[in-house]
């Protein structure tokens, strides 16, 4: 196995197919003075890039539109019509990060749309984000009807996988899939 170089990328991970190539959440090398405290990298983006040639990629750009912003976003996937994309964002308000009482930053889902100009607008807020929980990590079914993400919400455990039908309106009340044992070991 080779490592993937997407140039203007310093980390990447959760690749999904896009257009002529991959759309990823990324990091770049930035100043000190704007990098994420945790490992001086830029806060997560979602970044496409284009593929070159067999082993050579275009040089990764953020996604045109509302998505990206000043702290995290990422990962996400897009639906089957690839015009509507689910991902992951940090809480945060007009560049202010909002906290819990434990000073913690939960993080959210959102969904976004590709507009007429190739820009991703109308973002809006997963109906089922808390601000005691964090939600992320989306994945949809094949057929776009099922919607998978992570959260720590109440439930079993920890954090555990949750999904959502699509119920033609919206989404329907998040089911938690369950531990091991009820799932009949699977």
């Amino acid at each position: 196995m080779n490592r993937l170089n997407l140039p203007g990328i310093a980390s990447a991970f959760g690749a999904i197919p896009y257009r002529k190539g991959l759309l990823v959440a990324g990091e770049e090398q930035v100043a000190r003075t704007s990098a994420n405290p945790w490992n001086g990298l830029s806060f997560l983006d979602l970044y496409y890039s284009e593929k070159k040639t067999v082993v050579t990629w275009n040089r990764s750009t953020g996604l045109p539109g509302q998505v990206n912003g000043p702290f995290h976003e990422g990962p996400a996937v897009l639906a089957p019509d690839g015009r509507t994309l689910y991902f992951t964002r940090s809480n945060y308000v007009k560049r202010k990060l909002q906290k819990d009482a434990g000073n913690t930053s939960h993080l959210m889902l959102f969904r976004s749309t590709l507009d007429s100009t190739g820009r991703w607008s109308d973002m809006r807020a997963f109906a089922y984000n808390g601000e005691y929980w964090s939600t992320g990590h989306p994945a949809l079914s094949t057929d776009g009807k099922m919607l998978y993400f992570a959260s720590d919400r109440p439930g079993l455990g920890g954090t555990d996988i949750w999904r959502c039908k699509d119920i033609g309106t919206g989404w329907s009340e998040p089911e938690n899939l369950g531990s091991t044992g009820e799932l009949g070991g699977q």
